[in-house]
């Protein structure tokens, strides 16, 4: 939470040094994002496509917050928290991950385009051309989105220095 593109990419670097450059770790590409969302799955969510499920699965903008603040446009379920949640408190996908789609948005490397998926191969790509701007790939739900954000394929960007109470990361390991 409250951590921006900069940082997460620090992080990497400087987690590298603390194994001794055994392992080095980054940022998952918006490819490797969607496809460990989807787990296997072609539905717009990993648990299918029925966003009133979410509270069993993410810690999404439902009753809870509704309630204490007063929100319209949530979710029709309740998952208790008004904010974010501990990690890993609500079901894992089928790949055994937490909160893909819940609790807070994620960076990933590549930098933000509208029209990304018509510029490049669908094997895994990373889009870093600079000339189309400098905003980052964001993906994931976070604790107050709505169910149209909620799915694997959403996505919006960012600029690299940007933070806020819904955005995090989560790192690739690599050998």
């Amino acid at each position: 939470m409250h951590v921006n593109w900069n940082d997460a990419a620090s992080f990497s670097q400087w987690l590298k040094g603390q194994n001794g450059g055994l392992y080095t770790f980054r940022l998952p590409t918006e490819a490797e994002w969607e496809y460990a969302c989807r787990a296997g799955t072609e539905a717009p969510r990993y648990w299918g496509a029925e966003p009133a499920m979410a509270c069993e699965y993410e810690n999404v903008a439902d009753q809870t917050p509704q309630r204490q603040w007063d929100w319209t446009g949530v979710h029709e379920c309740d998952d208790g928290y008004s904010a974010t949640a501990p990690t890993g408190t609500f079901q894992p996908n089928g790949f055994g991950l937490h909160d893909m789609l819940g609790n807070v948005s994620e960076w990933c490397q590549d930098i933000y385009s509208v029209d990304v998926y018509t510029r490049h191969e669908r094997a895994n790509p990373v889009f870093n051309q600079e000339s189309v701007g400098t905003d980052r790939v964001i993906r994931g739900g976070h604790w107050h989105g709505d169910a149209a954000a909620v799915r694997c394929a959403g996505r919006s960007a960012g600029l690299p220095g940007g933070m806020n109470d819904n955005l995090g990361f989560r790192l690739i390991r690599e050998q």
